[in-house]
């Protein structure tokens, strides 16, 4: 029984953060990001080229961007660990919380680094035409 409700927090917290922005794009009529969405409670790099693409976009100076760098990480990092925490194998023995959460803020952080210039990238390339 624990399993299952395991599971069903899982589907919950994995679908719970996709809902949210597709509700919150679609109530300001923002539907031409829809297709960013799915990508939102993905496994890295993929939901760290999400978050640094609307970073990138949507910040007004270098203040915010470190700010909202910083919250993504931090989200990111605590989204993750729930996710892994509640996929954990029920027979094998879990880490603590704790442990879970720095190696996922540690992750995010790298991610987020990694992912950056190509973020960068197809942003710019959005903006400017290449032809």
């Amino acid at each position: 029984m624990q399993s299952r409700w395991r599971l069903l927090a899982l589907l919950g917290a994995a679908a719970i953060v996709p809902l949210a922005e597709s509700l919150a794009l679609v109530s300001i009529g923002f539907r031409q990001a829809e297709g960013l969405i799915g990508q939102s409670s993905a496994v890295w790099p993929y939901d760290s080229y999400h978050d640094m693409r609307w970073l990138l976009v949507y910040h007004q100076s270098w203040w915010v961007f470190g700010l909202g760098l910083v919250g993504a990480i931090m989200l990111r990092g605590a989204l993750s660990a729930v996710l892994v925490s509640l996929s954990w194998p029920a027979g094998a023995p879990r880490p603590a919380r704790r442990v879970l959460l720095l190696r996922n803020l540690g992750v995010a952080a790298l991610t987020a680094a990694i992912v950056a210039p190509f973020a960068a990238l197809a942003v710019a390339a959005s903006v400017v035409s290449l032809s």
